[in-house]
């Protein structure tokens, strides 16, 4: 799979292999079914007599390209606060109005009139992509071994899928709202919310009610639909095959990373720390040297918002088998707290 081409010439989507009931990754090719007549279309807006406002009423007239002009969802720029696409014909003809008899000097009266037109242009081939997503989502729904599929539909959207009985995800997504835009997958295994509890100590600035929400969170882009995709097929299988695997990498392990980090700000003062630019969108990382108050401010944070993190999120042990629950309490009775109580001398020497 070319990651390049996902929502632009394909669908990343999630099927069930028959024979071997494993979830694997497919893709779905975007059929272009109008491109001989935007070729067509084309030619209009190189002919200079030709008006954006002409153009629009050429296209609202065209047996096939009238469709262009239908409502669509549809995120141009993922990251970005979305711009929409006017909903209809009246909205989009009154923003190709194509009066430029004000302007006398004919030079600039024709940049005018090709500025429009590349607007025009540019705002057609964004809504012809967009009716080729349509139709691609809609092959998808119908296809009854597909159980899930990328998109780049505007705004909050949370479709859960059952991959089977005991695994669940959900696809959140919030495309098309700037620096509030996010883009996260959550797994439920048995009722059990997967929580990523080292994002706590990995990032400089952390937030619970954020980590709660997903089980991973993947960068603004169409091409993140593969890590997407690829995670949630690889957790499933997992799952399918080996419950005690399945635990120990998606819930212990992420426990002990959360323990060892918190150890190492009890102990330290410099840290490595993953940052970002705004929510969900990584800038590498940050080199962060505390001391005094701040040092102190910083560790109680981290500690007091483990054990909330932990204390909310205890029972996913209750699946484990008997040697992994053994580990988690050892590391959360003995390990951990020990650990705190030396954090609490530290925080007394620094006051």
């Amino acid at each position: 799979m070319n990651v390049s081409e996902i929502n632009e010439e394909i669908l990343c989507v999630l099927k069930r292999e028959e024979k071997t009931d494993k979830i694997i990754l497919d893709v779905v090719e975007i059929e272009k079914d109008l491109e001989p007549d935007f070729r067509g279309l084309l030619n209009q807006f190189e002919r200079n007599g030709n008006t954006a406002n002409s153009i629009v009423h050429y296209i609202k007239n065209h047996r096939k390209l009238k469709v262009l002009f239908n409502r669509y969802d549809y995120c141009a720029r993922l990251n970005m606060a979305y711009q929409g696409l006017d909903s209809t014909f009246e909205l989009i003809e009154e923003k190709y109005q194509s009066k430029f008899d004000h302007i006398k000097d004919k030079e600039k009266k024709q940049e005018a009139i090709k500025k429009e037109k590349d607007k025009l242009l540019k705002e057609c081939k964004e809504r012809l992509h967009a009716n080729y997503l349509q139709k691609a989502y809609k092959k998808c729904r119908k296809d009854k071994e597909i159980l899930a599929f990328s998109h780049r539909r505007v705004g909050w959207g949370a479709p859960k899928y059952d991959l089977n009985e005991n695994f669940s995800i959900e696809l959140k997504t919030n495309f098309g709202y700037g620096s509030v835009s996010y883009f996260y997958t959550k797994i439920k295994y048995k009722d059990l919310d997967i929580i990523p509890f080292s994002d706590w100590v990995n990032y400089r600035i952390s937030r619970i009610f954020e980590i709660v929400l997903y089980s991973s969170k993947h960068t603004l882009s169409n091409e993140s639909w593969y890590d997407a995709m690829s995670y949630v097929a690889e957790a499933c299988n997992i799952s399918s095959k080996d419950e005690d695997l399945f635990v120990q990498k998606y819930i212990v392990d992420q426990c002990k990373e959360l323990i060892t980090g918190l150890q190492n700000i009890l102990n330290s003062s410099t840290f490595r720390l993953k940052g970002y630019v705004f929510l969900n969108q990584e800038k590498g990382y940050i080199d962060l040297k505390l001391s005094g108050h701040n040092l102190t401010e910083f560790r109680g944070e981290k500690i007091s918002g483990a054990l909330e993190l932990i204390g909310n999120h205890s029972a996913g042990i209750s699946i484990a088998p008997e040697q992994i629950r053994y580990e988690w309490l050892s590391l959360g009775s003995e390990e951990f707290f020990h650990s705190l109580k030396s954090g609490v001398s530290l925080f007394s020497g620094c006051r």
